[in-house]
């Protein structure tokens, strides 16, 4: 006979065929005694008895073996059993309570135990809706409410539901706080292939069902609101957003979003008025100085919102953490990159004129960053102000430290991108070469690389270009430049 221990290790069927044909079913029954002496409260060894007790065909005792064992730990050997024993009604009707207990301690995995056997799915499903629905009535605030929504959604992850069937549930028909429940399941189901579009319409339809009966709950118009976000329905995201803040005031997430979705709907007025009003309870607060900024820039005000985040990162409280830094400094660069695009965008209509206004009146605000400065060139080489850019770039090298050798590198690529554009390709070539023979900073390396392989080939040099690259790659150790410097091979070779 196998140990105590290795019986765990087998299938329950198995073991007991074993046991069966080598005559030894009263053997195992005396290990299986030691085991539940051993583990009373194991629902494993009370399965193995049920199995041993109906394969020497006493059958009754075989059913209190078997009620002993939880349907929530092993629903498809007990369903399995307990079919076997004529017993299947008894297990069906333990699914109720099952999932009654698995909403009240949130366990999503006792759900997705029981929706792993088949023929449960169908009353797992409709008990969740019903036993869901029956807590959230219970409810008695906006955060339980709330949590019973998020378990919801958590689930439907796992319920598969053949296309039309909970789509069948009519809204008008159910009860408001079924629909609710049946909303956040299909939320989930609507970011799944063939079901997206009737499973979003689904939900909306259920939610306005649930919303007749609590009309002020916060918990709702958030769902409303993740539901437009998703589908990009910024019209349903901006309405639902903008109720569920005047539920609950303290949440800045709310307005934050429905700020977004009017930027996105073209009400960028509207947008800043939300903003304004959602950070006025944090005036000191770094993130909703960020969050403002990061609006202006989806409204277009990236002068506004760049001397928001340049103060930020001035700031003692933003200075002291790294990941906060970090944080800013990504908004700065994609002010930046904001700044930069619009440019482009001016000169690509052929507003020259337009694009270098945009980096003088930038320039005049400067003082002594070389992040500005460095902006401010780039922005001359998109106006195609060769003399200006070239001034803005020796600024920038002239304020970086000496003993910041990859900011003086990076200021020297600078340098030589804009004698590129002037077509002065031997000082361009004199100032890159050198760089990448001398430095080890992986982002200077690239930046480097980059400008003299773009020069290269503007020049019809591309076994040049292709030299640059490969001796690059056979140099460095930095797994991510050399993904990259094997990127830029492909596309330099499929040219």
């Amino acid at each position: 006979m196998p140990s105590t221990a290795a019986l765990w290790q087998h299938p329950p069927a198995e073991i007991v065929d074993w046991a069966a044909k080598c005559n030894r079913l009263d053997d195992l029954r005396a290990k299986l005694g030691e085991a539940t002496a051993e583990y009373p409260e194991h629902p494993q060894p009370w399965l193995l008895v049920a199995r041993v007790l109906h394969a020497q065909g006493r059958r009754d005792d075989a059913v209190e073996a078997l009620k002993r064992v939880p349907l929530t730990y092993y629903p498809a050997a007990v369903m399995s059993l307990a079919s076997d024993l004529d017993q299947k009604e008894f297990f069906v009707a333990q699914v109720r309570p099952a999932v009654r207990q698995a909403l009240e301690s949130r366990q999503v995995w006792v759900i997705n135990n029981l929706l792993g056997e088949e023929g449960l799915r169908a009353a797992v499903a409709a008990e969740l809706r019903r036993e869901a629905a029956a807590l959230w009535t219970e409810a008695t605030d906006v955060r339980s409410r709330g949590a019973l929504l998020s378990f919801a959604w958590d689930v439907g992850g796992y319920i598969y539901i053949p296309r039309g069937s909970q789509l069948a549930l009519d809204p008008e028909e159910t009860m408001p706080a079924e629909c609710a429940i049946v909303a956040a399941v299909d939320f989930q189901q609507s970011m799944y292939g063939d079901r997206k579009r009737d499973a979003r319409r689904h939900a909306a339809e259920c939610l306005q069902r649930a919303l007749t009966a609590w009309p002020d709950d916060g918990a709702l118009w958030e769902l409303l609101g993740k539901l437009g976000w998703w589908g990009q329905d910024w019209e349903a995201a901006a309405e639902g957003y903008g109720m569920a803040a005047v539920a609950d005031p303290e949440q800045i997430e709310y307005p934050a979003r429905a700020a977004f979705a009017l930027v996105r709907l073209g009400r960028c007025d509207q947008a800043l008025d939300v903003g304004r009003k959602a950070i006025e309870p944090w005036p000191d607060q770094w993130a909703a100085q960020a969050f403002f900024a990061a609006l202006q820039m989806d409204c277009g005000e990236l002068e506004a919102a760049r001397e928001v985040l340049v103060a930020l990162r001035a700031d003692s409280e933003v200075h002291g953490s790294g990941f906060d830094q970090r944080q800013v400094n990504r908004l700065l660069e994609r002010c930046h990159q904001l700044r930069v695009r619009h440019a482009h965008a001016m000169a690509a209509q052929g507003d020259l004129a337009g694009a270098k206004a945009l980096a003088d009146e930038l320039q005049a605000k400067a003082g002594e960053s070389p992040e500005l400065w460095r902006e401010v060139a780039e922005l001359y080489l998109t106006a195609q102000s060769w003399d200006d850019a070239l001034a803005a770039a020796e600024r920038v090298l002239a304020l970086s430290r000496a003993t910041d050798q990859p900011a003086r590198m990076r200021a020297e690529v600078l340098v030589a991108r804009v004698y590129a554009a002037k077509r002065d390709d031997h000082e361009a070539r004199k100032r890159l070469i050198p760089i990448l023979a001398q430095s080890g900073d992986p982002s200077v390396l690239r930046e480097a690389a980059e400008a003299l392989v773009d020069l290269y080939l503007l020049r019809g040099e591309r076994e040049q270009a292709i030299a640059t690259f490969s001796d690059l790659r056979l140099r460095t150790q930095d797994s991510a430049l050399r993904k990259w410097v094997d990127e830029r091979l492909k596309e330099i070779a499929g040219k």
